[in-house]
């Protein structure tokens, strides 16, 4: 640690407890807007205008239902419940060998 830290710039600090506490929280997302921050948003699930960002954070996961319970990477798991969209039991395709859960 001592070597290199003559070549740093920058220090970020983990102030949200992810590191003293067991689980994440979601707070909310900061658009971009003409390449700059726009202004941050809390609740995505009530911004119409978000669409293609809620409908990304709603099927870009590998969540699945197990035992009817949503179960997967904490990290998506927060992510997904954020957008209020729901997951139902996923529906096979014999043919190609794939499972798609269908999203509302």
């Amino acid at each position: 640690v001592i070597n290199v830290s003559g070549s740093i710039n920058c220090v970020c600090f983990d102030k949200t407890g992810t590191l003293t506490e067991d689980g994440l929280d979601m707070w909310g997302v900061v658009p971009l807007k003409e390449k700059r921050l726009d202004v941050p948003i809390k609740h995505i699930q009530d911004r119409n205008v978000f669409v293609l960002l809620k409908h990304g954070m709603a099927t870009c996961h590998s969540l699945t239902l197990i035992n009817g319970e949503l179960s997967g990477d904490p990290l998506d798991l927060k992510m997904f419940e954020s957008t209020g969209w729901k997951l139902d039991n996923p529906a096979i395709d014999h043919h190609q060998l794939m499972v798609y859960g269908i999203i509302n």
